[in-house]
């Protein structure tokens, strides 16, 4: 005999009269979900999270009979858990039992825009059940439900879908109860409408009934014109069936949540973790739940990905002479460094009021953005940090090196007519950016020649990652001092205990696997040139 499945419950499971927000992880980007068809087979690892469902769906039933408002809420949340489970198993149709249970239990509270939505969940996936007298279940009880909010008009026409399912099926018995439930939707429906004949016609009539002003036009409503969707129309998949996020740098075991079951953190906190083998992650996305509507925010990695793009370009303009890769890499190494500043920001701005209310770098931030649309990246980066980690914080990069970067940056994106310069041997007027990165002023050629070099773009390319280091790296340290931050699990990074914080760079199994990707991928940008052109010249082999 089969053991029965055992609950599995999580410890903690969220109460789903508070809104999912604020939390994100990373991700590599979506994928489409391509609906079921055809006849459901499970593979083995779905067959696990459907069976993970059931008994979530069991103890779920349990929770919810104890007569407490704690009680109900946590078996709510089972009710989500398990309608994730089976959503990512790909067995669609049966997350109607979890939908059905989820809208009765809003109703209790009162919650009518998250009735509607798991109503609409409900009727949706109802389409993927099997058994026609199971859809009809599924659609009696979105019509009760829709009854209790007092949306009759829908709650009729439910009810009527219904019928017309239930006559597919031979079940007498749930024949009879849609039918007497259609018959009562429809005569509360009728008493109310007459009510509201009835009190329009006692009405008093307006004392400015006749006269001039009666004849002014009256403002359109915002609703003219618009066509609400509610329950009973067809309405568009819901995005969680739509798209999935690519979770990246997790492992997402069989009998799992996918990403809905994974640990998620706060922005910042992701921002500040080091990369893995594989690189910085392309994006964060946030999944979020409010009255049951599920939405995905997705916050580009750009500092992750410029860097990556500054590496790239820098090893493919490995033998090939010219300023447009060095020219293209200091660009990118400066967008890495104002992307990471301006990350930070958000995440602070758009964090946790309770987790930021006694740290001063909020009021900074507002006293320095007041009515400024940005604020110089040399500046933040010479503020936020101080503002967070204490004046005595000191990167690994010196202040004129960082500027340096800089003003090359500036002066190759605002380029002017004051480039001019006098090339010869005599009466040689040298460009000051020449003097700055101390190139040979006597050289043949103007200033951006002597400047944009392979080795300027490496020294860029450090520049950067050295600033983003130190950040990271300080965040590490003062971890226990920053609000907030006591709990911030660097040893989960690194469970062998073999980090140290006062390194200046990442090891070099690190390096070595982002090496070996950046060479992967020149090689496809060679072959890719080859293709286009016909020629495997344009490209020099590394």
């Amino acid at each position: 005999m089969a053991r029965p499945v055992q609950p599995m419950v999580p410890p903690f499971v969220r109460d789903p009269r508070e809104p999912v927000t604020g939390e994100w992880f990373p991700a590599s980007g979506f994928e489409r979900i391509e609906k079921p068809r055809g006849r459901y087979r499970p593979t083995a690892e779905q067959a696990a999270m459907l069976r993970r469902a059931v008994a979530l769906t069991v103890e779920a039933r349990k929770t919810a009979r104890v007569d407490d408002d704690e009680s109900r809420a946590r078996g709510a949340g089972l009710h989500s858990l398990a309608a994730d489970l089976r959503r990512e198993a790909g067995d669609w149709g049966s997350c109607a039992e979890n939908f059905v249970a989820l809208a009765r239990y809003h109703v209790r509270i009162g919650r009518t825009a998250a009735v509607e939505e798991y109503v609409r969940k409900a009727l949706f996936v109802s389409e993927f059940l099997p058994r026609d007298k199971d859809r009809a279940k599924v659609h009696l009880s979105a019509a009760l439900a829709t009854r209790r909010i007092g949306k009759l008009a829908e709650a009729r026409i439910i009810a009527s879908r219904a019928k017309t399912v239930v006559g597919l099926c031979c079940d007498r018995y749930l024949a009879a109860r849609i039918g007497r439930a259609h018959k009562s939707v429809k005569a509360a429906l009728r008493a109310r409408e007459d009510a509201e004949r009835e009190a329009r016609k006692a009405a008093p009539i307006s004392m400015m009934a006749g006269t001039s002003l009666d004849a002014s036009p009256l403002p359109a409503s915002p609703d003219v014109g618009v066509k609400k969707s509610f329950a009973w129309e067809p309405v568009r998949t819901p995005v969680e069936f739509r798209i999935r996020p690519i979770v990246t740098g997790r492992r997402v075991r069989a009998g799992s949540l996918g990403y809905a079951g994974l640990q998620h953190d706060t922005g910042i906190d992701l921002l500040m973790q080091r990369p893995g083998p594989s690189g910085e992650c392309r994006c964060w996305v946030s999944h979020r739940v409010v009255d049951g509507v599920h939405e995905f925010a997705a916050l580009p990695n750009w500092s992750g990905r410029a860097m990556q793009a500054a590496k790239a370009m820098h090893e493919l303009t490995k033998d090939i002479a010219g300023t447009d890769g060095p020219s293209t890499v200091v660009m990118q190494a400066c967008s890495a460094l104002e992307a990471f500043m301006n990350t930070v920001i958000h995440f602070i701005m758009q964090g946790d009021e309770e987790r930021w209310k006694k740290s001063p770098v909020r009021r900074l931030i507002s006293k320095e953005y007041k009515d400024k649309a940005r604020v110089p990246t040399l500046k933040a980066w010479g503020i936020i940090p101080v503002a967070l980690f204490g004046a005595e914080w000191e990167p690994d990069v010196p202040p004129q090196e960082f500027k340096m970067l800089f003003d090359l940056r500036d002066q190759l994106l605002h380029f002017k007519g004051d480039n001019e310069e006098v090339v010869g041997a005599d009466g040689y007027a040298s460009h000051p950016m020449a003097g700055l990165f101390d190139v040979d002023r006597l050289a043949p050629g103007p200033w951006v020649d002597k400047v944009l070099t392979r080795d300027r773009a490496g020294w860029a390319i450090s520049v950067a990652e050295r600033m983003i280091w130190s950040f990271r790296k300080a965040w590490i340290m003062e971890a226990a001092r920053l609000p907030g931050n006591e709990a911030f699990a660097h040893e989960a990074d690194d469970p062998d205990e073999t980090f140290d914080p006062a390194e200046d760079v990442p090891d070099d199994e690190m390096l070595r696997a982002q090496n070996e990707r950046l060479a992967e991928f020149v090689r496809r940008c060679r072959e890719r040139e080859g293709a286009v052109s016909g020629s495997a010249e344009i490209l020099p082999a590394a």
